[in-house]
């Protein structure tokens, strides 16, 4: 018996959740990013502690039995799960006279058409991709408000509007009673933004409440990011963390500004080989190999500048390699909604270890 659109994705869905979240698995760059920890089986908020011994060597004496030093402090700081989920109305009509289904009218439950495998296969890489753009600048949902009709909201603003309580940012001024729907173009959809603090927006918090203070680069640019990051960055690095072998985390923006700087001082006369060029652009010059630099996708185009050790950026998920987790199918006239959810969270292990910029 031939199966019908609808029971293809269907059954695709049944007998291939590995695969389908292997191709999600394989589409998010951040943890296969060197340096970071990934937490699975993050359901419930978990602490991340540290522990700080105090000095407190001294000369032998028999006669001295007691301290009034104190032996260290326990630091704690904690990672704690949002929940995310993304609703799947699925109406395989719409891919109709399509070459999804060139081919495929004989094929049957077991050997499920090649449209489904598609879909999944799209829809997996789409999450991914809303993963991995927001991760960094990511906020909590709790700092949206209700729309209000008699507010007239300001660019950068952000709504839960409509019976289905999706999350909008205002782009342009707005007049009391101007809503996504009646003025789209001063609206932005953004739901795939407030899920829960990235690692931005966690290090912006933290800068604030004076907990780590940025060192002073400035704007970074094409004709000094090389002094910036090689000369004041690493100048800032406690020897002890130096030893231990650092991670430079920027973006590819930043990343490129410094190769750009390295190359021009090349062409001006500097004394680089090509050699030295393809070992620098990947360490900082005169680190010895001791600082690494990671350009990465998920900082998306930010000038901040982060210096830690291994394990030190941690991500949070229920379990990446089941990522997902399928709801209820519910069927529909005309085909079947489905449901994904999954934890997901971003922290920092010890602020100790942790030097940054004052570029956002």
């Amino acid at each position: 018996m031939a199966v019908t659109n609808i029971a293809a994705i269907q059954n695709y869905q049944s007998a291939y959740t590995p695969k389908i979240l292997k191709t999600l698995y394989d589409s998010l760059s951040i943890p296969k990013t060197p340096g970071i920890r990934t937490m699975n089986n993050l359901t419930v908020e978990k602490p991340l502690w540290g522990y700080s011994a105090e000095d407190g060597l001294q000369p032998n004496n028999p006669q001295i039995e007691d301290t009034d030093r104190q032996d260290g402090t326990l630091l704690i700081r904690s990672i704690t799960p949002k929940k995310a989920m993304k609703i799947l109305k699925i109406n395989a009509e719409e891919f109709e006279d399509t070459f999804l289904y060139e081919g495929q009218a004989d094929l049957t439950q077991e050997h499920p058409p090649l449209f489904a495998a598609t879909y999944w296969q799209n829809q997996m890489q789409k999450v991914a991709q809303e993963v991995e753009v927001n991760a960094y600048l990511m906020k909590d949902k709790s700092v949206a408000v209700n729309f209000n009709a008699g507010t007239a909201y300001t660019a950068g603003q952000v709504v839960i509007f409509g019976t289905l309580a999706q999350y909008y940012q205002c782009v342009t001024n707005t007049s009391a009673g101007e809503t996504p729907v009646t003025h789209p173009a001063k609206w932005k959809w953004a739901s795939n933004k407030y899920i829960c603090d990235g690692w931005g927006t966690v290090l912006a918090t933290e800068i604030a409440g004076s907990k780590i203070t940025p060192v002073v680069t400035g704007a970074i640019t094409n004709a000094n990011a090389l002094d910036k990051i090689d000369g004041t960055m690493w100048a800032a690095v406690p020897e002890l963390m130096r030893q231990k072998g650092v991670k430079f985390y920027v973006s590819w923006n930043v990343y490129d500004k410094r190769l750009a700087h390295m190359r021009a001082k090349k062409d001006a006369g500097a004394t680089y080989s090509e050699t030295e060029l393809a070992l620098y652009k990947d360490y900082i010059i005169d680190s010895s190999r001791r600082a690494q630099i990671i350009p990465c996708n998920w900082m998306g185009a930010s000038q901040r500048v982060i210096v830690t050790l291994d394990n030190n950026l941690v991500m949070g998920t229920n379990s990446l390699d089941n990522l997902g987790v399928w709801g209820n199918r519910v069927p529909m006239l005309h085909g079947y909604k489905t449901i994904m959810k999954f934890t997901l969270a971003f922290q920092f292990d010890d602020l100790r270890y942790l030097i940054v910029n004052d570029q956002a």
